[in-house]
């Protein structure tokens, strides 16, 4: 067998696994809250201080008809979210709350805007243009539009529910609270069901407190691994240049791998990759130029990358592995 029908097998069989189970509501689970690993580590280990003096000061909690999901700020008068939080609401369904006072800031949306044809979980982005401004020192983060290789470290930052690892969710989404953790990109994919759609996902599971995860491993500990719940959809996958995050994706999907429940040890989400250009020129675009690209930053704030990752940017190697990979024994994908 060639290498060309050698890699169209392994993608049927990966695939195939992908769809083994039943989906969840018919349809993927969306993104689900930040969870902490087992005892002694605790949701309440997890919790941001949600101040503005904190990095993530500009993950936003977003309330869909009073019910919270996450979102993070682009620019002083836009968060991106997922298009299923938004889900053909009135701007006026939706309200965008900060916890940096007492009682916390509630800021109107003035106007929405859903990526063409987004269809979760596929293209599923949405712009919240904001009634008035973000007050002065709420981060606003600029989008990470250079390819990062798998193993790159992510920080998932988020308002939904929570829990131990091992047992699953058992503390409800609040939008008071906020929670942060960190994964690693195990695969990329292009497809998550049948349906012929594609979009460009990152995807990790979620490794046990020790060992290997389904996807491959080794953990990041039980102090620091984690995966989405509800409520997280919108929440935003970080990576670091230096000592400031730049946002790489949006998390949407939960994913049961082997039969794990979700949100539990085995399991794992995926999310969109920012840096596909048809995202880029649509949030170019929307916010008028307002979004910052981590590229148009001087050369000497983005970190060295490795040289196979340079030579993709020309050669397309990053497309190619992203198309041939779907994500392992992957048998329920659901919102979050």
């Amino acid at each position: 067998m060639n290498s060309l029908n050698q890699r169209g097998a392994l993608r049927r069989r990966l695939l195939g696994r992908l769809l083994a189970g039943s989906l969840v509501g018919g349809a993927a689970p969306s993104a689900r809250a930040l969870m902490a690993g087992r005892a002694p580590d605790s949701p309440a280990a997890r919790v941001d201080p949600n101040t503005r003096s904190s990095r993530w000061s500009g993950v936003v909690c977003v309330l869909a008809d009073g019910s919270p999901y996450s979102g993070v700020a682009i620019g002083p008068r836009h968060v991106l979210t997922a298009s299923h939080v938004v889900g053909g609401r009135a701007p006026a369904q939706l309200q965008v709350v900060l916890n940096h006072t007492a009682p916390p800031l509630i800021v109107a949306v003035a106007a929405t805007s859903v990526y063409p044809g987004a269809t979760f979980p596929y293209d599923d982005l949405a712009l919240l243009q904001l009634a008035q401004a973000l007050p002065l020192g709420v981060a606003t983060y600029p989008v990470m539009d250079l390819p990062r290789p798998v193993g790159t470290a992510l920080t998932l930052v988020g308002y939904g529910a929570s829990g131990l690892g091992d047992v699953g969710p058992t503390v409800p989404p609040d939008s008071a609270v906020k929670r942060t953790g960190m994964n690693v990109i195990d695969q990329f994919t292009d497809r998550l069901d049948s349906s012929g759609r594609t979009s460009p996902f990152f995807v990790y599971d979620f490794d046990g407190a020790s060992g290997n995860g389904p996807l491959g491993g080794p953990t990041l500990g039980n102090a620091l691994e984690t995966t989405v719940a509800v409520g997280d959809s919108g929440c935003g996958a970080f990576v670091m240049f230096g000592d400031e995050p730049a946002l790489y994706g949006l998390n949407n999907v939960a994913l049961s791998f082997n039969g794990a429940a979700l949100s539990t040890f085995g399991s794992g989400g995926a999310g969109l990759i920012l840096g596909y250009k048809p995202y880029l020129d649509w949030l170019v675009s929307e916010t008028a130029s307002a979004v910052e690209l981590l590229s148009k930053r001087q050369p000497d704030s983005i970190p060295a990358m490795p040289t196979w990752t340079l030579a993709a940017l020309g050669g397309g190697l990053w497309w190619i592995q992203r198309r041939q990979a779907s994500p392992r024994g992957a048998a329920r994908r659901d919102t979050l």
